[in-house]
C-alpha cells in the first residue's frame, strides 16, 4: 500500500511499516521478491518488469544518467568558477611582483 501522501516522483510502488512484516502473508510477498533465493529464481525481475511504466517510476540508466549530468554542470561551473579566481589571482601575484 502506497502512502497518499508521497508525490508521484518518490516512485514508490509498496509501502510497509515494520509491525505489517509481522502479517506472514505479506512477509511472504515480501522475501519471494526480493531474498537470495526470489531473485535467482527471477522474482525479482518480474517484479521490476510488472512495476516498470507505473508513475513514479523511472528506468535506472535514465535517472542515473541525469544525476550524472547534473554533476557534471556542477562540476563544470566550479571548474569555470575556480579558473576565474585562477587568473585573477595570477594578474595580482604578477602585479605585485612588478612593482
Amino acid at each position: 500500500m502506497s502512502n497518499p501522501n508521497d508525490k508521484s516522483g518518490v516512485g514508490r510502488i509498496a509501502y510497509f511499516t515494520f509491525d505489517e512484516y509481522l502479517d506472514s502473508d505479506k512477509f511472504d510477498a515480501i522475501y519471494d521478491v526480493f531474498s537470495k533465493e526470489g531473485v535467482l529464481k527471477g522474482s525479482f525481475d518480474r517484479y521490476a518488469e510488472s512495476t516498470k511504466g507505473k508513475k513514479g517510476t523511472a528506468e535506472v540508466d535514465s535517472e542515473f544518467l541525469k544525476e550524472i549530468e547534473s554533476w557534471r554542470e556542477l562540476l563544470a561551473k566550479k571548474h569555470r568558477t575556480s579558473q576565474s579566481r585562477s587568473v585573477y589571482l595570477r594578474v595580482e601575484l604578477c602585479s605585485a611582483e612588478d612593482r
